[in-house]
């Protein structure tokens, strides 16, 4: 009789189980048809639970010039969403016993290993430690932006210049004392994962993770391909990438990003993808596939909760390569989002809602400063970036 009861409930455990997978299915379904035939959205999208795909398509154009629209298969540049990458490679290597995250930089990066100038090794690279980099305390100056970097060099040379950019600035705090995010952590993270495995990035990337998850859209960018796509928008098979800024009305303004400063393609950005190779990459990396289960708790762990201003008002903890937020309905989020001239990319994984997402983009929001005061932007039809198409689908789960 007792195996009959705990058969029965067995049953209605799972039948239970199901109606709940299948109503957050119907949510987020509902949800996404109600955003995109309402509101706007430019870019491709997908959203799955484990048992597949919930929602997946593209909205918008490739080109406004040519009107060529895109199609759900579109790669773009996914901008720091590259980092979550970067801190699985590392902690693989940890997982190979070939670090420590409480390792110094200057263990790594030596005086011999023909990246500082002089082979003058700075002074901080004995106080910061990988874990520093890994969750933006460092105390580093942020090169992006701030360097003056010549394109015409080889890439790895652009790269030591990049570090020896920081290498002659003095550090704006003491490591470990406070939260500043800082590409430059990454690019130093870049550096140590080539040393230590002795390939290139792009190759580390291409062989430890891309090809054996069945990635085939993804990689990291070569710097020729990045220039181009920046210096002549429309000579790649890239989107065009645009600024848009809303006006008050229902007809945005949008211009065609440019900037004086290239984005080096590299370990704090470099890489492109689709909507459904990050879905590929987030389960595998929640799932095990990827890197330890020790590795996995120390990526996951709550190191530091941000500052509020920081924190677009949730709560939002650093962790390796991601962020963990908590959502106004309680549930936890792991994410890592991409923004960069015009680049966006938001995706990551609910846990307790085995929601899987990953959103791309090539129009980022623009508002000068001038305008910040004359736009109000609890309008709905000035809110353009994907942000907004995201926390409508997470809203409508809570």
């Amino acid at each position: 009789m007792r195996k009959y009861i705990i058969l029965f409930l067995a049953l209605v455990l799972n039948s239970s189980l199901s109606f709940a997978d299948k109503d957050l299915r119907n949510k987020v379904s509902q949800a996404s048809k109600d955003y995109l035939s309402s509101r706007f959205m430019n870019g491709t999208y997908m959203f799955c639970d484990d048992d597949g795909v919930i929602e997946q398509g593209a909205k918008g154009l490739h080109s406004f010039e040519t009107k060529r629209e895109l199609i759900s298969e579109q790669a773009m540049p996914i901008a720091s969403t590259t980092k979550t990458m970067t801190a699985a490679a590392i902690l693989k290597l940890r997982d190979r016993g070939l670090l420590d995250v409480n390792d110094k930089v200057a263990k790594f990066l030596t005086k011999e290993s023909n990246i500082w100038t002089d082979g003058v090794v700075p002074a901080w690279a004995n106080k910061i430690t990988i874990h520093n980099l890994l969750t933006h305390r460092s105390g580093l100056t942020e090169y992006f932006m701030g360097a003056k970097l010549d394109i015409t060099k080889p890439h790895s040379e652009i790269n030591k210049d990049i570090v020896n950019f920081a290498a002659g600035k003095e550090l704006t705090f003491e490591p470990g004392i406070k939260h500043n995010y800082c590409n430059t952590n990454y690019v130093l993270l870049g550096l140590i994962i080539e040393t230590l495995s002795g390939k290139s990035l792009a190759d580390f990337y291409a062989e430890e993770f891309f090809k054996p998850l069945g990635m085939n859209d993804t990689r990291l960018i070569n710097l020729a391909e990045a220039v181009k796509h920046q210096v002549e928008p429309g000579s790649t098979n890239y989107p065009i990438r645009y600024f848009v800024t809303p006006t008050g009305n229902s007809e945005p303004q949008f211009n065609v990003a440019k900037s004086e400063f290239i984005m080096v393609p590299y370990a704090d950005g470099g890489v492109a993808s689709t909507a459904k190779d990050l879905i590929t990459w987030n389960k595998a990396l929640h799932s095990g596939q990827i890197i330890s289960d020790s590795s996995y708790k120390l990526m996951i762990t709550r190191h530091y909760q941000l500052p509020e201003d920081l924190s677009d008002g949730i709560k939002k903890y650093t962790g390796y390569g991601l962020f963990i937020s908590e959502l106004e309905g309680g549930d936890v989020v792991y994410h890592h989002a991409g923004k960069a001239l015009a680049i966006r990319c938001e995706s990551g994984y609910i846990p307790s809602k085995n929601l899987y997402f990953a959103v791309l983009s090539n129009v980022m929001n623009y508002v000068p400063k001038e305008m910040q005061d004359k736009i109000d932007m609890e309008k709905v039809e000035n809110q353009l970036d994907i942000a907004y198409f995201t926390k409508h689908i997470f809203d409508s789960i809570r």
